[in-house]
């Protein structure tokens, strides 16, 4: 949450969220609905609603102009929470017949999950904007300084774009990854909301292009346009076209997980 500028209390938060609902749009599910609450430069909370008409919880998303195409070939509810879910496949395929010619695995956090959760397989690719949260982030003046900097070594590095690592949990892509890429835009905003600030960067990666958001503890200093960023991240992903209606099962099975 203080990536996007809602370093607060829980019991701070909480009252902002019982503020924001009454200004939110709401998206009905089979199992609970959806308030998207816009609250300003690209900042959006996704209150999830229960059948009795409570919130029983939110998600952070960061509406930003970074695109990546993506085919999701899976998506897994978490236990005992219909409304919370991620959605995982193959980023940028090379052939849209073939999800698995994308150039790596891919898996983020789907803040609308339950209202996109079988509309998101049917297309063979979607278009996605895909919002990183940023655990730590470093940046680097040069893709050389970055190769040879101790993160780069580590991982092995062998490019600034190239590099995309997914944390996966008994094989299936998590929504934690290890990437960097070059800063494009790159803006200090302001959440309207707790008026404090917070870092947007526009990152250029193999596959397309992300939104990264961070809090100023996280990067003092904001990472410039020109340079390399290189970080730990947590992906929340919407899709960025319309989706179909379902017309008929996807070709591809949909995970469910139980407990």
């Amino acid at each position: 949450m203080s990536a996007i500028g809602f370093a607060v209390t829980p019991e701070e938060l909480q009252q902002l969220v019982l503020h924001g609902a009454q200004q939110a749009a709401r998206f009905d599910t089979a199992v609970g609905a959806y308030l998207k609450w816009e609250v300003g430069a690209g900042v959006e909370l996704w209150l999830q609603v229960n059948a009795a008409n409570e919130i029983v919880g939110c998600n952070p998303h960061y509406a930003g102009s970074g695109r990546l195409g993506a085919a999701i070939i899976e998506t897994v509810a978490a236990p005992g929470r219909p409304l919370d879910g991620h959605g995982f496949g193959w980023a940028a395929p090379s052939d849209p017949a073939n999800p698995y010619s994308g150039i790596h695995a891919f898996a983020a956090n789907l803040p609308d999950f339950a209202y996109v959760d079988e509309r998101i397989l049917i297309p063979p690719v979607v278009t996605l904007q895909v919002a990183a949260f940023a655990a730590g982030i470093a940046s680097f003046p040069t893709e050389l300084a970055f190769v040879e900097s101790e993160w780069g070594q580590k991982i092995g590095a062998q490019s600034a774009t190239e590099t995309w690592q997914q944390l996966e949990v008994d094989g299936l892509p998590q929504p934690e990854v290890f990437l960097s890429g070059w800063v494009g835009a790159s803006e200090t905003l302001i959440n309207p909301v707790t008026e404090q600030q917070f870092h947007a960067l526009t990152l250029r990666t193999e596959a397309g292009t992300i939104d990264v958001v961070c809090d100023l503890q996280t990067a003092p200093r904001r990472p410039a346009a020109g340079t390399v960023a290189a970080g730990s991240f947590w992906l929340s992903a919407r899709a960025a076209v319309e989706l179909p209606e379902p017309r008929q099962p996807s070709p591809f099975a949909r995970a469910r997980a139980h407990g």
